[in-house]
């Protein structure tokens, strides 16, 4: 009862373990999904790339499509998340799921890159890394090996291509009231210099 939030078991070990009663402490009330803001980011925002963009949003519960949004405070009031994506890009079936989980996880992350896949099915990038140049470059754009080890853990990273999902945090200190120009690897950069973490996805 002292850690319990919904209930406390009584177990009956007599060579097996079984649940001998259920005290419930408290209603099992299903959450709302966090709020998913995915805003187009770069030149050349195509019209039938952003009806297709909302079509895929219209399955996936609390995700929205705001293609000119006013104040980025607004959308993260209550905690919100915001997607940056790339023109051309769409999600697939199960990456809002996956990012909420992320986060929930990690409540002080700043940022979260995804991994973005080709029309035809290879990797474009699985994050992105910076050189000392200033130069960045995707990981293991062109691979076939989609569920490759390194490839399929959460982790640090420079930035990322395609989709970049914002913590309210980021939004509130570091990036102010107006979506940041340059790439989603800047805009990371932003993140990282103000002490928040910025993680590679891969679900």
């Amino acid at each position: 009862r002292r850690v319990a939030r919904l209930a406390v078991l009584a177990v009956r070990d007599g060579g097996t373990p079984t649940v001998a009663s259920v005290e419930e402490l408290e209603d099992v009330a299903e959450e709302e999904p966090r709020r998913i803001s995915f805003i187009p980011v770069g030149p050349g925002a195509d019209r039938g790339w952003l009806q297709r963009l909302e079509q895929e949003l219209a399955d996936e519960p609390g995700a929205e499509l705001v293609e000119e949004p006013e104040r980025l405070a607004e959308l993260v009031a209550d905690g919100g998340l915001i997607a940056l994506v790339e023109s051309g890009v769409v999600p697939l079936p199960g990456c809002c799921a996956a990012i909420r989980a992320t986060f929930a996880r990690e409540p002080a992350l700043g940022a979260a890159a995804v991994k973005l896949l080709t029309a035809e099915g290879s990797l474009e990038a699985a994050g992105t890394v910076v050189f000392a140049d200033g130069s960045e470059g995707a990981i293991a754009a062109g691979s076939a090996d989609l569920a490759a080890p390194a490839r399929e853990y959460v982790r640090d990273t420079c930035g990322g291509a395609g989709v970049l999902i914002l913590s309210p945090a980021a939004v509130e200190s570091l990036l102010g009231e107006l979506v940041p120009p340059g790439s989603l690897t800047a805009v990371a950069g932003y993140v990282w210099s103000g002490g928040h973490r910025v993680v590679y996805q891969p679900d």
